[in-house]
Order: C-alpha cells, then structure tokens, then sequence
C-alpha cells in the first residue's frame, strides 16, 4: 500500500549533483562564481531575503541560450544513483511526481 500520493524533487545539488546558477557563474570566471556563492551564503545565513538572491545571480550571469543547453545536459550527466530507477518505480506505483527548484 502506497504512503503518499504525490513527491516533489528538488533538482539542483538533489536530483542531479549541480546547483545549476554555480554552473553557470563558473563560466563567467571565479570572481563571477565567487559571488554567487557569496550571494548564496548570505541568503542561507539570513543575512538577506533569499528571493532577493536569484535576480542578482541570473543579472550578474546573463546566461546565452547555448549555455542554457548546456546545462540541460550537465543536469542529465550528473543524475542521482539510482535517479531514474526510483522514478520509474515510483511513477508505476501511481505517485504524481513534480520537479522543481528551490529557486523561482
């Protein structure tokens, strides 16, 4: 008998071993990435409003399309053991699967 009816998986750093705005700041240089993480800190501290944070590290970024889709592909490179099993088992149980970001 089935406990729960639906989950919700958080993608960056749970679902797939990337926090995907890290990623993208990477190739900006260190200081980009410096500050995103900086940025991350700070929200995770309380410091600042963690809604506050995502504008900041998308506007400091400016992704292209093309590293975007890169992303895409890093996010399936670095699934979770077992990621796509459990998923499987789990929408054949019936369970309604949602993925999301801890982001916006």
């Amino acid at each position: 008998m089935r406990r729960f009816n639906s989950v919700v998986l958080d993608v960056d750093s749970t679902l797939a071993g990337v926090e995907g705005i890290d990623w993208l700041a990477s190739l900006r240089g260190p200081a980009a990435e410096a500050r995103s993480a900086e940025l991350t800190d700070k929200a995770m501290q309380g410091l600042i409003p963690l809604e506050e944070i995502y504008g900041q590290r998308l506007k400091s970024v400016r992704p292209t399309r093309a590293e975007i889709e890169a992303l895409s592909r890093v996010y399936v490179q670095r699934m979770a053991p077992m990621a796509r099993e459990t998923v499987a088992y789990l929408r054949d149980d019936g369970v309604h699967l949602t993925i999301a970001s801890g982001g916006f």
